[in-house]
């Protein structure tokens, strides 16, 4: 049992985080216990997953969170990871379901397309990172197809793996809320 216990610690600090079945690079730690309450009062039941380290999004560099957690972990083993950000909003956290932002955006892609990754990156765009660009087949969608500051911050989620599918959100310039800004589907 002792070499098991020791097997499990060094896994956690070696290997990355592992939950649920899911190898995290982007770990619980990074959220405060503030974040994980208001999780909590949205979602009593929920595992997190994975989270993003501290991000100051969009223009407003408002104090956001991306995560992916569980919703119900007792009821059922095929559920799909729920990726949600979280955006400091007059002193309190205001959750919000990508998904359904990435829904009611009326962007090129459906849920059924989208296989979130524990997998959550803080960074501006649209070529900081080769995997996540124009240049890999990403666009800027909405508001910030017309304009963006390449200083801006987007908080983006791994939504497939094998594709190098990627859902990106900022601050909507207008409505202060969270937005979809940047999405990368079926490209690699």
């Amino acid at each position: 049992m002792r070499n098991g216990v020791l097997s499990v610690v060094a896994g956690i600090f070696l290997g990355g985080l592992f939950l649920n079945g899911y190898a995290a690079t982007t770990s619980i730690a990074n959220a405060p216990v503030d974040v994980i309450k208001a999780v909590r009062k949205t979602y009593p039941d929920a595992v997190i997953l994975a989270a993003s380290h501290p991000c100051n999004l969009g223009e407003a560099k408002q104090d956001a969170f991306g995560l992916l957690i569980n919703t119900s972990p007792k009821t059922s083993q095929d559920q799909k990871p729920l990726p949600i950000i979280i955006v400091k909003k007059e002193g309190a956290w205001d959750v919000n379901e990508v998904t359904k932002i990435v829904e009611s955006s009326k962007a090129p892609s459906s849920d059924s397309v989208l296989a979130y990754q524990p997998d959550i990156r803080c960074i501006t765009l649209p070529n900081a990172e080769p995997a996540i660009s124009t240049e890999a087949h990403g666009v800027f969608v909405g508001p910030f197809a017309k304009s963006h500051d390449p200083q801006m911050k987007h908080l983006c989620f791994n939504a497939d793996d094998t594709y190098n599918n990627w859902v990106c959100l900022a601050i909507h310039p207008t409505t202060k809320s969270p937005a979809l800004s940047f999405i990368q589907i079926n490209a690699d």
